[in-house]
C-alpha cells in the first residue's frame, strides 16, 4: 500500500480483524494460520512512515477501534 508499506490483516473471526502495518518484512503469507506468539512481521519504516514504528488497527464489523483497551483488558471474542 502507498500509504501503509508492507502490512498483514488477521482474521481473528467473529468479525473481529487486526491489521499491521510499515513492516520491513511479512514473515506469514495470506492463508497462513498463526497464533499468539508467532512472528508475523519486523518493525519498519515502508509507505509514508516517517520512522521504524508499527501502525495497529483493531477492526470490529469493519469499523476501526482504539486498540489499547483491548491489549490491556482483552476481547471477549478474540479467543487464542
Amino acid at each position: 500500500s502507498d500509504s501503509y508499506g508492507n502490512y498483514i490483516v488477521i482474521d481473528h473471526g467473529n468479525n473481529l480483524k487486526t491489521l499491521y502495518a510499515h513492516c520491513s518484512e511479512l514473515l506469514v503469507q495470506a492463508g497462513d494460520s498463526v497464533k499468539r506468539g508467532d512472528l508475523i512481521a519486523k518493525v519498519g519504516e515502508t509507505g509514508d512512515a516517517t520512522g521504524n514504528h508499527l501502525h495497529l488497527e483493531l477492526l470490529i464489523h469493519g469499523c476501526n477501534f482504539d486498540p489499547e483497551p483491548v491489549l490491556n483488558e482483552g476481547y471477549p471474542y478474540a479467543g487464542d
